[in-house]
């Protein structure tokens, strides 16, 4: 009687080890959002977007890197443009083919 006994506080034991892990593990990157000590610093650009070069310029310079660098062949119609202003960034994603050109939309230079 005295086995069974040792066994399942042993199961027992190893079980609630196991659990109390995951529970933490679970909760701690949840937590972790709302201390800001923890979280790595954001590279801010201020004011950037008003200062930029314009997007139409930049779509000439993405297709332009796109041909000299890429293939001349390449359609250069867009499926859509992703502005990211905290990270100084414009994507040109084009539409017929898997090419995507990132440029630094304050000097228009390619990432």
């Amino acid at each position: 009687m005295d086995s069974k006994k040792s066994i399942h506080r042993k199961i027992a034991i190893c079980l609630f080890i196991f659990f109390f892990i995951v529970s933490v593990s679970g909760f701690l990157p949840g937590w972790r959002k709302r201390q800001a000590y923890w979280l790595p610093h954001k590279k801010v650009f201020p004011q950037t977007l008003a200062i930029g070069v314009s997007v139409d310029s930049l779509h000439k310079l993405a297709v332009k890197y796109l041909h000299d660098s890429v293939d001349e062949g390449l359609s250069p119609e867009l499926d859509r443009v992703d502005i990211r202003p905290s990270r100084g960034i414009v994507k040109f994603v084009f539409m017929n083919h898997y090419w995507d050109i990132q440029l630094d939309y304050t000097s228009g230079e390619p990432l």
